[in-house]
C-alpha cells in the first residue's frame, strides 16, 4: 500500500516533538514506563507520515526538538519531582 506525501512544503512534526517531549520528562519520573511512552510518542509521529502529513525528516526533527527541550526542563527541575512523597 502507498502512502501520499504532503501537498504542502515541510514542517517539524509538532506530533513528534509535544509527545516525545512528554514521554521523555515522565519516562524520568516513571522508569518503570519509560519504554510504554516512548513507543506512544513513536506512534504518533509515525501516524502523522502514514496519513501524509509529514515526511520521516519532519518526524525526526520534531523529536530532535523533543531531546533538547526535555533535558532542558529536566536540568532546570531543581527540586527532583518525584511522583509520590518520598517515605524516611
Amino acid at each position: 500500500m502507498a502512502i501520499g506525501l504532503p501537498n504542502h512544503p515541510s514542517y517539524t512534526s509538532k506530533h513528534s516533538a509535544s509527545p516525545t517531549t512528554v514521554a521523555r520528562v515522565l519516562g524520568r519520573i516513571f522508569p518503570s514506563e519509560r519504554n510504554r511512552l516512548a513507543a506512544m510518542a513513536d506512534e504518533a509521529g509515525l501516524s502523522r507520515i502514514y496519513g501524509g502529513i509529514h515526511y520521516r525528516f519532519d518526524k525526526s526533527a520534531g523529536e530532535e526538538i523533543a531531546r533538547k527541550v526535555s533535558a532542558l526542563a529536566l536540568r532546570h527541575d531543581v527540586r527532583e519531582h518525584l511522583p509520590f512523597p518520598v517515605k524516611p
